[in-house]
């Protein structure tokens, strides 16, 4: 195991013990300010970032540098959500507007399994979430981390 990668785990675990027991809005918060902090610290991989932005998005890198780190922020309120997940059970819906659930009703009342494609926009991991706290029978598909520890933990959380 690199020194990264262990520093990796212990910050998350520690992160993960501070947002289960603040409150759901501290936590996000301090998920912005954490991937904040990422972006702050991770210069290469941001250059890496904004240089994709200008090349894709055909932006100039003053805009590039804003979506890239506006990511960085997002991902790190990501992250604290997702790592509350065992803590908010069914109170997830709290935070989650549903549209459409009646073509998966509809879909699944032909008896037949229904396939649904989700993009990494927004908190994805809560509209699994969503699903299963509602009942339906779900199965997702990810890839391994580089660290075997964090696998396991998104295999748990999204258990």
């Amino acid at each position: 195991m690199k020194l990264s990668q262990n520093a990796t785990w212990f910050t998350l675990k520690g992160f993960r013990w501070i947002v289960n027991r603040a409150s759901h809005s501290f936590s996000v918060k301090l998920g912005e300010w954490i991937g904040l902090l990422v972006w702050l610290f991770s210069p290469s991989r941001v250059d890496r970032a904004e240089a994709r932005c200008v090349k894709v998005l055909q932006v100039g890198v003053t805009t590039a540098r804003s979506i890239v780190k506006e990511s960085y922020r997002n991902l790190g309120r990501g992250l604290a959500e997702v790592l509350r997940l065992p803590t908010l059970g069914s109170g997830i819906m709290n935070y989650v507007e549903i549209h459409g659930e009646e073509n998966l009703r509809e879909a699944l009342s032909k008896g037949k399994g229904v396939i649904c494609l989700g993009a990494h926009f927004g908190n994805w991991e809560y509209s699994a979430a969503v699903l299963a706290v509602k009942g339906y029978p779900m199965n997702a598909i990810g890839a391994d981390q580089r660290d075997p520890r964090i696998t396991n933990l998104v295999v748990s959380l999204r258990s």
